[in-house]
């Protein structure tokens, strides 16, 4: 809660209550029927989801919810001179 917003932790609330490896299209008109506060507001709860990563695109349009953020995964790449 402490790390996301009013709204954003909502749609977390809204995405979290689906059991593991349930699939669905995310709708912008159900989720403000679930009690988002408005269509600006469900934008800027997905662009911070995204952006804190708990949604994590997977393929084009297609995202993957985790109920703590995903951390980035750097490589390194160690050359032998």
């Amino acid at each position: 809660m402490l790390d996301l917003k009013g709204e954003t932790f909502k749609l977390w609330c809204y995405l979290g209550k689906n059991q593991n490896n349930y699939e669905f299209a995310l709708s912008k008109v159900d989720a403000l029927n679930w009690g988002m506060g408005s269509k600006s507001s469900y934008d800027r709860a997905v662009k911070e989801l995204i952006d804190k990563k708990y949604l994590v695109e997977t393929s084009p349009n297609h995202y993957d919810f985790y109920e703590t953020p995903q951390e980035e995964t750097i490589y390194i790449t160690k050359r032998d001179c």
